[in-house]
């Protein structure tokens, strides 16, 4: 997208600076000043792609899902396609697949003769899908132009609670034998009836299976058809040319998922751990204090919190007879015997920290200090005052 724009003549190079900036292509350079006249600037934005939101589909129809494998020897070349497809999201009401349309050219490789449907539905009290092949044979392939395989009518469908497969247990002829549905069925082919020059003889194994399932779990309530071909192939001589698989195909799949399907989770089945108290973890207690009390383990039941009012370690009768849990910081004992504790005494200290405490900071040393020099002052007082009543004697 492109637009034009009046105004004034700009600086050489700031536009093109302003256009590596801005992820903008700007035509037209100059300078701004006043009094110059106006210039047309032509500016190339860029318009975002819109990005498409993926749509979570509830009912799904696939009428054809084939796979054909590479083999050179037999002139297959690889494919993998779908044909007539539909589906819809919750509440999305009705759609179904147009049989014109063919984007992926499975057509090219599967001739379809009668009419089809695939088509599914959704609203608030229902999901649903169906996939039909109305006519016999419904479905032909073939090799080189040379027909391989016919599948008769059959339909599918499937809902909240229940899937269907309806197909005539005759419905599928290879090369001209029936196979039973559920088996696996070896047919001898030479190379005319596969159309290919140099193949003399070989076999092809044929599985056909049906499936229809309701929902269980979270898997959705599902039915279709499923076809595989595996083939062996040998020359004049013997030699063989190719053993393995040829071609698998999924026919009238149909898948439906509903809320109300999935399996409730029981309600007394809640998490041991949802009911079980927290432990403190050991990185939300503070460290330890350099010659403090270790931090208590994670683990560990905190202890119930101190009295008020302390009492000294002589204090037995106060617990029962017993010991105090804690013993004082040597100051604090001096505090008990000499007035209410003050906060410059220190926190206490558990009994097994207080005999790693300073030198500096327990014991009597300064209480004998005292002590001492009261003693000695009032030896120096005593002698002045024997000196003195001496002079008044005399």
């Amino acid at each position: 997208m492109a637009f034009t724009c009046t105004g004034r003549r700009w600086r050489s190079g700031v536009v093109a600076s302003a256009a590596a900036a801005g992820g903008v292509a700007i035509a037209g350079t100059g300078s701004l000043f006043p009094g110059e006249p106006a210039q047309a600037v032509t500016v190339a934005v860029p318009v975002p792609v819109p990005v498409p939101v993926p749509v979570t589909t509830v009912a799904d129809s696939t009428l054809v899902n084939l796979t054909i494998d590479d083999v050179p020897a037999l002139g297959l070349t690889a494919f993998q396609g779908k044909y007539a497809t539909s589906g819809v999201a919750q509440n999305g009401g009705d759609d179904a697949a147009d049989p014109a349309q063919d984007p992926d050219g499975v057509l090219k490789h599967l001739t379809i003769t009668g009419p089809t449907q695939a088509e599914t539905h959704s609203d608030a009290a229902k999901n649903s899908a169906l996939a039909r092949l109305g006519a016999t044979p419904a479905l032909s392939y073939s090799l080189h132009g040379k027909p391989i395989y016919t599948i008769g009518a059959l339909d599918t469908d499937a809902g909240c609670t229940e899937a269907h497969v309806h197909a005539d247990p005759n419905a599928v002829n290879v090369l001209g034998t029936t196979v039973p549905p559920g088996k696996t069925t070896t047919i001898p082919v030479t190379g005319a009836q596969v159309g290919v020059t140099g193949v003399d003889h070989g076999s092809l194994t044929v599985g056909y299976t049906t499936t229809a399932a309701p929902p269980t779990g979270t898997m959705p309530a599902r039915a279709h058809i499923d076809l595989s071909l595996t083939g062996t192939f040998y020359d004049s001589t013997g030699k063989e040319l190719y053993s393995g698989p040829m071609q698998k195909a999924r026919f009238a799949d149909v898948q439906v998922t509903c809320e109300n399907t999935s399996t409730p989770t029981p309600s007394g089945t809640a998490s041991a751990s949802a009911s079980r108290p927290s432990t403190t973890s050991s990185a939300a207690l503070p460290p330890a204090m350099p010659g403090g009390p270790a931090a208590p383990d994670a683990g560990a039941v905190a202890e119930p919190p101190l009295p008020s009012t302390m009492t000294s370690p002589g204090d037995a009768s106060a617990n029962g007879g017993k010991a105090p849990h804690h013993a004082r910081h040597p100051l604090q004992s001096r505090g008990a015997r000499n007035g209410p504790t003050s906060p410059a005494e220190g926190p206490m200290q558990p009994v097994a920290q207080t005999g790693a405490l300073p030198a500096d900071q327990g014991g009597d040393a300064w209480w004998w200090a005292v002590l001492s020099a009261l003693g000695l002052g009032g030896g120096v007082a005593m002698y002045f005052a024997t000196r003195h009543r001496g002079k008044h004697q005399q």
